[in-house]
């Protein structure tokens, strides 16, 4: 039971570091996929699937809404890498917004939009349009070597094993070892502290914060690699 619940845990917390990582390097290259300006605020309405499949078809989203008492027609410009970094798509639209009402606007985005034949890179302007200022969003969007299955469908079954796999695993091994050794309580805290970093891991993945999505991912491997060789075979 010890043996198998220790499995189950390291393939959640695997499956949890996959994504973590994936998310933070499609953010961390389009947080640098074209020049910005210091005044313009986030856009935190903008959408982009995490991964897709070599033959899969994908679409990048944003939805902007007007918040004043009049009309308004805020120029949204959206920038995707054509194959490369250096040759990029630019698509301009000029949506009319009446007060109150919202709209979605979507690009489409194929697997040969990529750039280093991995990273489709995105960013989106959205002009000043009173009393909203100039917004600017990106992502990017990792491309998978092979096909068949939809990305969305791996990033599920990713999410539901890292959730499943690292809680019913802590709680078998816990089951397993109802008297706890000195030695075996630093190793349940060790545990505890994987799947707590596990989770803020992907809690950046929602909120978009490639910053929060590293430190999980160093911190997982580091506190990894100091459990290993201390208990291993004793617990």
């Amino acid at each position: 039971m010890k043996k198998w619940s220790l499995i189950l845990f390291a393939a959640g917390i695997l499956s949890g570091l996959i994504l973590i990582a994936l998310a933070t390097w499609a953010d961390q290259e389009a947080a640098l996929f074209e020049p910005t300006s210091a005044y313009d605020k986030g856009l935190p309405s903008l959408h982009c699937p995490l991964v897709v499949t070599r033959d899969e078809v994908s679409s990048i989203f944003v939805e902007l809404k007007n918040p004043s008492t009049y009309p308004v027609s805020p120029l949204t410009t959206a920038h995707i890498t054509a194959g490369s970094v250096l040759l990029i798509d630019e698509f301009v639209e000029i949506p009319s917004l009446p007060p109150g009402e919202k709209i979605t606007l979507s690009w489409k985005v194929i697997p040969a939009d990529a750039a280093y034949h991995s990273l489709i890179l995105s960013r989106v302007f959205v002009e000043r349009s009173y009393p909203l200022p100039s917004r600017t969003g990106s992502c990017g969007i990792v491309v998978l070597p092979f096909g068949r299955v939809p990305g969305g469908v791996l990033v599920g079954v990713l999410a539901a094993f890292c959730l499943v796999g690292t809680i019913l695993g802590l709680l078998l091994w816990r089951r397993a070892n109802t008297t706890l050794s000195s030695k075996q309580r630093e190793f349940h805290s060790g545990l505890i502290a994987l799947a707590a970093i596990t989770a803020a891991g992907l809690l950046s993945i929602l909120i978009n914060i490639w910053l929060i999505g590293l430190a999980s991912v160093i911190g997982i491997l580091l506190v990894s690699i100091a459990l290993v060789p201390r208990y291993w075979g004793e617990v």
